[in-house]
C-alpha cells in the first residue's frame, strides 16, 4: 500500500515515455511496460520487504537475501521499465515496512496479539 500510495502521488512517468520524448521516438524497452506510474518500484519495495523479513527469521542468509532482492530490482532496472531511482525508493520503502512488521509492540503482545519483536 506505501507503494502504490508514493507511484500515485509522485506520478512519474516510466523511461519509455521520456526517452520517447527526449531521444528516440521508436525506442521499446525489453519488458512490457506497466499502465502505471514507475516511480517507486513495487517490484523492489515487495522483494526488499521480503528479503528484510526473511534475514528477520533466517539471519544466516542474509547476505543472500539481499543479493536476491538486487536482483530483482535490477531486474526491471535491465528491462528498461525502471530507473536505478524508483528501485533505490522502492527499496527503502521495502526495509522500512519490513521493520514496522517485525518490530511489535509489548502491548500487542501482552494482549494476546503475537509476540514483542
Amino acid at each position: 500500500m506505501a507503494c502504490c500510495d508514493a507511484k500515485y502521488a509522485y506520478d512519474c512517468c516510466r523511461p519509455v515515455t521520456a526517452i520517447r520524448e527526449e531521444r528516440d521516438k521508436h525506442w521499446s524497452p525489453y519488458l512490457d511496460t506497466p499502465p502505471f506510474p514507475a516511480y517507486p518500484s513495487g517490484h523492489s519495495t515487495l522483494s526488499a520487504a521480503a528479503a528484510c523479513v526473511l534475514v528477520y527469521l533466517f539471519p544466516e542468509g542474509g547476505l543472500e537475501f539481499a543479493r536476491m532482492s538486487m536482483e530483482a530490482a535490477n531486474s526491471r532496472l535491465f528491462g528498461g521499465i525502471h530507473t536505478r531511482a524508483d528501485n533505490e525508493v522502492g527499496a527503502q520503502i521495502g526495509q522500512l515496512v519490513a521493520l514496522r512488521a517485525s518490530t511489535r509492540d509489548p502491548a500487542d503482545a501482552a494482549r494476546g496479539r503475537g509476540p514483542a519483536r
